[in-house]
């Protein structure tokens, strides 16, 4: 997505303010962290922070990638299936095979999973996440946004998305992200066999 010098601007101050705190997380404990020591690190005012990020759990749940439209403008292929489209579009923003950008997520999942203040606001990101979601599936299949069809299958891909993340995590990241993702896609165009199948076909 193109952007212009202040957008680009804008966006590296908040992403050198993000790794600043992960850097104090990581050194003295969340706890023990300050916007007005984050602000020191990353050689900005406090007001800027409160100005652009409002609190210290705000910094590090923010995700450059919601200031992206990639999964809501996606160009659709005839020969693709709707959740093809959104694993593609996903994997591309998620990792898009950059070390640099696995390792990112690994240390803001460390505190967004660990850490009960961050924790419940990434709740509301992950319900904003299952409305962006339904949006796209809406908008290609012609069905209203509230049809119960659209929410279960937008809620299945986000809840589906947060699990794994969160096997992820409790696997000590032992998995590549891009692999687990593709465990996701696949569980969800398998039918999610663990629910669906008899108990005698899964032993």
């Amino acid at each position: 997505m193109a952007t212009g010098l202040r957008e680009r601007k804008r966006l590296a101050m908040m992403r050198r303010t993000q790794d600043a705190a992960l850097d104090l997380c990581d050194e003295l404990g969340y706890s023990h962290v300050s916007i007005e020591q984050v602000a020191e690190r990353a050689e900005v005012s406090v007001s800027s922070i409160y100005r652009h990020f409002g609190s210290k759990e705000a910094i590090l749940l923010w995700n450059p990638d919601w200031e992206d439209d990639s999964v809501r403008n996606a160009t659709p292929r005839p020969d693709e299936s709707l959740l093809s489209e959104l694993r593609r579009v996903t994997q591309d923003t998620l990792v898009g095979g950059s070390a640099e950008a696995e390792e990112w997520h690994r240390r803001r999942l460390r505190y967004l999973l660990d850490e009960p203040s961050l924790t419940a606001l990434l709740g509301g990101q992950l319900i904003a996440a299952a409305d962006l979601v339904a949006e796209v599936l809406a908008s290609r299949t012609g069905r209203e946004h509230s049809d119960v069809q659209i929410q279960v299958n937008a809620g299945a891909l986000v809840g589906a998305m947060l699990a794994a993340l969160r096997s992820w995590r409790a696997a000590d990241y032992a998995t590549p992200l891009d692999a687990l993702l593709d465990e996701v896609f696949e569980a969800i165009q398998g039918g999610l066999p663990l629910l669906t199948h008899p108990r005698a076909e899964l032993r």
